[in-house]
């Protein structure tokens, strides 16, 4: 089962964020727009960024993507279909994951 598909039902990320799915994990959170952040994208915020990025640093992108992309500019193997924006991290050397919170 999608975990976002809960998530859309109760209507838990605000403020336009989006659910997305940790492809390895089956975690789900939800995608912050701009200026916001939080569990839920709930809280207005001075920074720009909508995602924490242990270590590495968030990037904000534009358009349309099919792909999520990982670290190495990999594709990951599940597709995604969504047109907007969205923010993602690259990590600094010696870390993965999409939040950069693996240590390799």
């Amino acid at each position: 089962d999608d975990p976002c598909l809960e998530f859309d039902k109760r209507g838990l990320c605000k403020n336009g964020a989006w659910c997305t799915v940790d492809g390895e994990s089956s975690d789900a959170w939800c995608n912050c727009r701009p200026y916001f952040s939080g569990v839920f994208c709930e809280v207005k915020t001075d920074h720009f960024c909508g995602i924490a990025c242990d270590h590495g640093d968030c990037t904000f992108h534009e358009g349309d993507y099919h792909h999520y992309i990982l670290n190495e500019g990999t594709p990951n193997e599940r597709p995604f279909s969504y047109n907007s924006h969205y923010f993602q991290c690259k990590c600094h050397e010696g870390w993965d994951g999409q939040r950069c919170d693996y240590n390799i």
